[in-house]
């Protein structure tokens, strides 16, 4: 990106001191100017050699408090980690340096009685906190230390409190005049008035120039220049005054439109992407996502049995009785029976239940309690655990099938096919919804398990075995009838036999007349035995058929399919398990719905982002002309005067063409890209709306803002030539209009020293442009005299004026100048008018020259060739002002013209000055100090009143 002015480390460390509303605003604008360019080429500000200290409300103008906050940020830039970094960015050698810059306006009453306590606070900490690093046998430019005030006051005659305004500001020069070499590190007071040579600087155009020259004297990198700016040519003479305007090219701002419209780009794409839809594999894909498998209900009776199958009663059969067994045995072991045997009619199950039938209820009833409190309970957390597992699963599944779509290639359209996706998705859940709750509205719990149909099977067995006929009564009624049927059916028989014919010879005959008796045996132990076989077996039959259905209904009341202790659990497990796919179902349709909803407000958040970024391009000076952004209120503010642009129109529009078109896909892909990196790691983009972090999104588009930030004026023949060409205007400007902003005369008659042009209104041009520029101005007819600068974006014109008498300057001349409010008890009124004082003497104190200077000073006054004459170099054209530059007769009321205040009418200076001489020799001025001056006024007074 190339060097910028305010983003390498300082020559010299300094600290901003911002005094009063004035200087804390002109002092924070600086320091925000430097933390903005730290921040865009990755610096920290935290670690800058530069600090600031606001004091700005009339409660915190303390002095002590002020000199150690100034002494605190010295130690923070002075310490050794800084400097040893800030000496190997800058390959500064030699004493360790740093400058104070005192910010202030004297208009400010609350600043002007206090400014001279603070700058003295300052001063005594500095050298004698710091007194290793700042030794006072050091002097003068030698000292690294150097307070450098920085004032701006408005013109005393047409001020209110112009007295206290210019007593201020002479007790001020008069303390740092009178103070010794070794105890001083204020070199000079650079003085800004509001009306200017050739117009009125209003408070912007104040703030802008003590802007520029601050900047300049940070960043220019001549530390020769800067030395020789600070401390002057005599010390003896600490006012100065300087104008300084600037053309700069605003990095931080450049870079802040570059990020701005990229990232503009990126949300103009997603916003207008239209609708993408999804292709059939990826709908097809969505059948890996039913949740059919979830719902189990089928399963519910294979699990329930698996539970009853270890914990249920015991249903093995025991042994069919054997037919001969008695029933009294059967009912005694199903039993007891409390029937009466003599009934054929049933009998219904006892209430309550006894005997065999009441341990089995029993044993039943503690299962289902068992079931009941702990080990159903059991399964059903087993199983909503497995449910949950599953959930989570699935919603794994589903995130990382919308996280890649979204993010796994981050486009506009990628966006869309989400939102897509997600409709998609929603709408095959919802079927499934529909199908879950239908089921889970259908699945009703069954009752409690009844035991009715086990008591009567039970009593329906107690009856058959009550029925059963006894076997040792059965052969007795047999053994009778046989008897009975040996003794009545022998006759019988034979009878029958008579009357058949039957002779004995035959076979019917043998059975019927030969043996009758034992054929009566026969057929009666035949039928005995037939007749009691058949009841016998029916109620053994009834018995076997009455067990059967015992523990067909034993086992139908513990595991049957309805009314069972089974049913009655498989039941509330499907019906557990369906509210469960419910419940899924619906975490599935909410978390789908709340993606739904960060996909809307992602595109709420980007029209809101691209809101914000017109805003901010808005307050950058960007304007939209015929579709096309305007940069001229960017790169150079229409509201500043004296902070031009670097560049003109053609400059403006080769940066807004800076971006190249072909690219622009890339950059969209790229920031995106970048924006997936934060927001599709883990869920982020669920917790934080992307592109509603807009600082972010410039960040992400920051790097392909180099183009316009990184915009070389000077990069090609063209574009150096248009640069240039609008620098010569710019410097032919400010050479035209922009003169001196102090009212001194510049009859240095009255100054032993004379006035000192430190910098003659010069152009300092950035290195890349300098021989450019000098081409263009070289036909000129008064061409701007210009020096390499080391800032490759900033050009300044600049003028400086040191080693000013304070009696030289019109505006200080103010009746009660020396106020006991503001001059702090030393000033009285100047006998004899405002050019009556004694020059030499400061605020009334010891005389400032010895004799040996006044006597040399008056012969050189009175040979008409006074060094402090008119000034060689001063006439010289528009570079510097001049002594006779004609200001005075526009100030008639705010400070007489010079020639009509100090001589009679139609008199000379030289005149003046050879009646001066005379004077002296007629006294014969040999008293030392100031006498012989006394003298040269008096005969100046003498012809202002003959002209009178």
């Amino acid at each position: 990106m190339g060097e910028l002015w305010p983003g390498r480390a300082l020559d010299v460390p300094a600290v901003l001191v911002g005094l009063g509303r004035f200087g804390g605003a002109v002092a924070r604008r600086i320091a925000d100017e430097r933390g903005q360019a730290l921040r865009l080429i990755g610096g920290d500000p935290v670690a800058d050699d530069l600090r600031q200290v606001i004091a700005e409300g009339e409660a915190e103008l303390d002095a002590a408090a002020i000199g150690e906050a100034v002494l605190a940020a010295a130690r923070e830039v002075l310490g050794h980690a800084r400097v040893v970094q800030s000496r190997d960015q800058s390959e500064s050698e030699g004493i360790t340096r740093l400058h104070v810059m005192v910010i202030g306006d004297l208009g400010e009453a609350a600043l002007r009685g206090r400014l001279r306590p603070i700058l003295a606070a300052i001063e005594g900490l500095l050298l004698g906190r710091l007194g290793p690093i700042f030794e006072s046998f050091r002097t003068g430019s030698a000292r690294g230390a150097a307070i450098v005030p920085l004032l701006v006051m408005p013109h005393p005659p047409a001020h209110p409190e112009g007295a206290a305004i210019a007593g201020a500001l002479k007790g001020l020069l008069g303390e740092v005049a009178a103070t010794a070499p070794e105890r001083r590190a204020i070199p000079q007071v650079f003085v800004v008035e509001d009306v200017a040579e050739r117009s009125i600087l209003g408070e912007g155009e104040l703030a802008q120039c003590l802007r520029n020259f601050a900047s300049l004297l940070l960043y220019a990198g001549d530390l020769g220049l800067v030395t020789q700016l600070i401390h002057g040519l005599d010390p003896g003479e600490p006012l100065a005054t300087f104008v300084c305007a600037t053309a700069e090219l605003p990095r931080a701002r450049l870079a802040a439109y570059g990020a701005q419209r990229v990232a503009l780009e990126v949300l103009d794409a997603v916003r207008s992407t239209p609708r993408v839809e999804v292709e059939l594999a990826e709908l097809d894909a969505l059948e890996d996502l039913e949740v059919a498998e979830l719902s189990r209900a089928d399963e519910a009776d294979k699990d329930v049995a698996a539970v009853l199958e270890r914990y249920a009663p015991d249903r093995h059969r025991d042994p069919p009785p054997r037919w001969w067994e008695e029933g009294s045995a059967i009912l005694e072991r199903y039993g007891p029976d409390d029937g009466d045997r003599s009934l054929d009619a049933p009998i219904p199950p006892a209430d309550p239940p006894i005997g065999w039938l009441r341990e089995r209820i029993r044993a039943i009833q503690e299962t289902w309690r068992l079931l009941q409190r702990r080990r159903f309970d059991d399964l059903v957390a087993r199983d909503r655990a497995a449910v949950e597992a599953w959930r989570d699963r699935l919603l794994g599944r589903l995130r990382r099938r919308i996280d890649d779509t979204l993010w796994g290639d981050p486009s506009p359209d990628a966006f869309r096919r989400t939102e897509v996706l997600i409709d998609h998705l929603q709408r095959a859940f919802g079927d499934q919804l529909d199908q879950a709750i239908a089921e889970r509205d259908a699945s009703t719990p069954a009752r409690a398990p009844s035991f009715d149909e086990l008591r009567s099977a039970h009593a329906a067995l107690l009856d058959a075995a009550r029925q059963k006929p006894e076997v040792a009564l059965l052969g007795v009624w047999g053994a009778l009838a046989l008897v009975g049927a040996v003794v009545f059916g022998s006759p019988v028989l034979r009878l029958l036999g008579d009357a058949l014919g039957m002779s004995s010879g035959t076979a019917m005959g043998f059975l019927l007349h030969d043996h009758p008796s034992w054929t009566a045996l026969l057929l009666g132990l035949a039928l005995v035995l037939g007749v009691c076989g058949v009841h016998l077996g029916r109620a053994n039959i009834a018995i076997l058929r009455a067990l059967d259905e015992l523990w067909a209904a034993l086992e139908r009341t513990i595991s049957g399919r309805q009314g069972s202790l089974h049913d009655y659990f498989a039941s509330r497990l499907r019906l557990a398990r369906n509210i469960a796919r419910v419940e899924v179902l619906l975490t599935v349709q909410a978390a789908l719905a709340d993606d739904a909803e960060r996909l809307v407000l992602i595109d709420k958040a980007a029209r809101r982002a691209q809101a914000i970024l017109g805003e901010e391009g808005r307050l950058l000076g960007v304007r939209k002309v015929a579709g096309e952004d305007d940069l001229s209120g960017l790169l150079g503010r229409p509201d500043e005067a004296l902070i031009e642009s670097l560049v003109g129109p053609v400059g403006a529009t080769a940066i807004r063409d800076a971006l190249d078109t072909s690219g622009r896909q890339a950059r969209i892909t790229d920031v995106l890209a970048t924006l997936g990196d934060h927001y599709g790691r883990g869920d982020r983009w669920r917790e934080e709306v992307p592109f509603a972090d807009v600082e972010l999104l410039k960040r992400a588009a920051g790097r392909h803002a180099e183009p316009i930030a990184a915009w070389d004026p000077f990069g090609d023949a063209r574009r150096a030539e248009a640069t240039a060409t609008h620098l010569a205007g710019f410097l032919r400007r400010q050479r035209r209009t922009l003169r001196t902003a102090l009212n001194f005369t510049g009859y240095e008659v009255l100054d032993e020293t004379g006035v000192q042009t430190m910098v003659r209104g010069e152009a300092i041009l950035p290195g890349g442009g300098h021989d450019l520029v000098r081409e263009v101005l070289i036909d000129e007819s008064t061409p701007v005299p210009t020096r390499r600068g080391s800032e490759a974006d900033r050009a300044y014109y600049l003028l400086v004026v040191g080693g000013i008498h304070e009696d030289a300057v019109a505006s200080l001349r103010v009746a009660d100048a020396r106020g006991p409010a503001e001059g702090g008890g030393e000033g009285r009124e100047r006998e004899g008018g405002p050019r009556a004082a004694i020059p030499g003497l400061r605020g009334g104190g010891a005389p400032k020259m010895s004799s040996g200077t006044s006597d040399a000073h008056a012969a050189k006054v009175s040979s008409g060739t006074s060094h402090a004459g008119p000034r060689e170099g001063r006439a010289g054209g528009d570079e510097a002002p001049s002594a006779g530059r004609g200001r005075m007769p526009t100030r008639a009321a705010a400070a007489p013209d010079h020639d009509a205040a100090r001589t009679p009418a139609g008199a000379s200076i030289p005149g003046l000055r050879a009646r001066a001489a005379e004077a002296q020799a007629e006294e014969g001025a040999a008293a030392p100090g100031g006498d012989g001056l006394a003298s040269l006024f008096a005969s100046i007074r003498r012809g202002e009143e003959d002209a009178g």
